[in-house]
């Protein structure tokens, strides 16, 4: 056979045989029983689920297994988790490693592609996990959210029902736990200087303790080199206490021969963080150099092509320093979403003052590549308010830049024929979608839902496939942060939790289950984008494999019309599609 069919037949054979997946995830019906000793069970659960695992979660729903099975794509970051169940006693100094992931013929993804962290439940406010609302008269509720290296960074009180953030006061000798569920109702961001909160989760995984009869869940995220070759690879997870091994979980990892497209969806979001290196907080709002960095490589790896940008232009150093190091980042998009100045008359005064303004805008933003430049209205006007800015629309199309903003529906018949990109709230709707296409501009999605409720399947659904099935253009969560009262404390605004996909940190931020199930949603209209872009690319009297062709275009239409109810499954049979019809070369 030749070698190339060969291995495609091997991983048509290995996603097949291995069917029951968990978010490209396969299990043996083996079931682990440590030889050496009865301290725990090894459970394996889907990372991207609506179903919260908690320290006392029982049963569990997943499969006890020695092995774990998936496929990922070059360049793709794919998550999996297990719990470890403590038995009859507590069990203190625990930690967990990984190999290299090696092949038969010695290629070798280097564990440093392996990151593990603890998944930490924690206590927020009335409408945790449904809504970013805070609801007084809601129970206070126990939801996994963070992945942490140091399960110690947050400590909770099940009695008291409250959070406590380790705070470093510069040195480690002055650590201390804040308490971080005063409950208060501010109407602002608290801007808390990094030398106040000093917070920052650790390098590497610390050891951690898991108490009889609880769970501990940890997340491994797998990262497949742009350069591995197409084979299967080979490694454990080896469970580890105070350096001895207690108990290993196979890991065997397939690289298809195919790549992944681009989404065929813009992926953007609404990005608060401004440039203030003189004042650095811990909060949605200003950002150091480091802080910048690392929250900008942290949106790319989780699939952002593109964020928005508050950095005013008033000071052109600092405008050009934050576009410098979002560059870096490797940001390759030429539009800019740009939020620091807006068409409300209100605030530019005078027509010719706004196109001023532009004009400041982009003697930096061409700096940058940034030709394509848009301007943001008022945010989620209506009615009259909505209207009054088609002369500042209109001046804003005459200096070349274009305009965008957040509306409702109706929004679209109204200034449609004017607005580029219309971020649509909500459910996705096919008449405001029809009507932005007919004027040739865009339309994009946010608030379905805003960023607030830790459910990661609803991130991953509403902002993946339903998109795709919409036909829209992009999508612009709001938000990456957004502090309602302080940045760690859900407890302390008057109608709000926070909007957090992530947490901000002193030198990073700490990720969330909702963050990974939005790039698993990236991910999903990948997959879509590239059988779609397969099927493009045969002629229409091309004969090579047609029957599959024909398989493929129906399962797509199927997907089109009717959705998925199980995002596992589509994504494994998007796969096999690929895979068959990788074949061949297209043009």
């Amino acid at each position: 056979m030749n070698p190339v069919k060969k291995n495609r037949a091997c991983f048509l054979f290995f996603i097949i045989t291995f069917f029951f997946i968990s978010n490209k995830v396969c299990f043996s019906s083996s079931d682990i029983k440590d030889t050496s000793n009865d301290l725990f069970e090894i459970v394996i659960v889907k990372p991207i689920s609506d179903i919260r695992i908690l320290p006392d979660t029982y049963p569990l729903s997943g499969l006890k297994s020695k092995e774990i099975n998936l496929s990922a794509t070059r360049g793709e970051y794919t998550p999996v988790s297990f719990v470890i169940r403590a038995l009859a006693d507590d069990i203190n100094d625990l930690n967990v490693i990984t190999t290299d992931l090696v092949s038969n013929n010695n290629k070798i993804i280097d564990k440093s592609n392996l990151d593990v962290k603890l998944v930490k439940a924690w206590f927020q406010a009335g409408g945790a996990w449904e809504s970013r609302n805070l609801y007084r008269n809601k129970d206070i509720k126990l939801v996994p959210e963070l992945l942490l290296k140091n399960d110690d960074l947050v400590k909770i009180d099940e009695v008291k029902k409250c959070n406590y953030l380790y705070v470093q006061k510069i040195s480690v000798d002055n650590a201390d736990y804040i308490d971080i569920c005063e409950k208060k109702k501010l109407k602002k961001t608290v801007l808390a200087s990094i030398d106040d909160i000093y917070v920052k989760d650790s390098e590497v995984l610390n050891d951690f303790r898991v108490e009889a009869h609880r769970n501990k869940q940890v997340w491994l995220t797998i990262k497949i080199p742009d350069n591995a070759s197409s084979t299967l690879y080979k490694g454990e997870v080896i469970i580890t206490r105070k350096g001895e091994a207690l108990a290993s979980v196979a890991l065997n990892v397939s690289v298809p021969e195919f790549d992944l497209k681009a989404p065929n969806i813009e992926y953007s979001l609404y990005y608060r963080g401004k440039y203030k290196p003189e004042r650095p907080t811990i909060s949605s709002e200003y950002k150091n150099k480091k802080q910048l960095e690392e929250e900008f490589l942290n949106m790319k790896k989780h699939g952002v092509s593109n964020p928005s940008v508050y950095q005013s232009f008033k000071n052109e150093k600092l405008l050009d320093e934050y576009l410098k190091i979002r560059s870096n980042a490797g940001f390759k998009s030429n539009k800019l979403y740009y939020l620091g100045m807006t068409t409300n008359p209100d605030r530019y005064k005078t027509i010719d003052n706004l196109k001023r303004n532009i004009e400041t805008l982009f003697n930096v933003s061409n700096n940058y590549e940034l030709n394509e430049v848009y301007i943001y209205g008022i945010d989620e006007a209506k009615s009259w308010k909505l209207l009054s800015q088609k002369e500042s629309w209109a001046a804003v199309h005459d200096v070349g830049a274009k305009v965008f903003v957040a509306g409702y529906k109706g929004t679209a018949n109204k200034v449609g024929d004017l607005l580029d990109v219309l971020v649509l709230a909500g459910k996705p709707d096919k008449k405001e979608m029809s009507t932005m296409h007919r004027h040739g501009n865009k339309i994009f999605n946010y608030n379905n839902p805003q960023t607030g409720p830790e459910n990661p399947l609803l991130f991953r659904k509403n902002y993946g496939l339903e998109l795709w099935r919409a036909n829209y253009d992009g999508v612009m969560v709001y938000a990456y942060q957004h502090s309602m009262g302080g940045a760690w404390n859900d407890f302390d605004h008057f109608k709000f939790r926070d909007h957090n996909f992530v947490y901000p940190t002193v030198d990073g931020v700490v990720d969330t289950l909702a963050w990974e199930g939005f790039r698993e949603g990236v991910d999903d209209v990948r997959y879509l984008s590239t059988l779609e872009g397969l099927l493009t690319g045969f002629k229409s009297e091309d004969k090579t494999h047609y029957d599959a062709r024909l398989r493929a275009k129906k399962y797509l239409g199927d997907v089109r019309r009717n959705g998925a109810e199980d995002l596992d499954l589509m994504r494994l049979k998007l796969m096999q599609h690929i895979v068959t019809l990788s074949e061949r070369d297209y043009e």
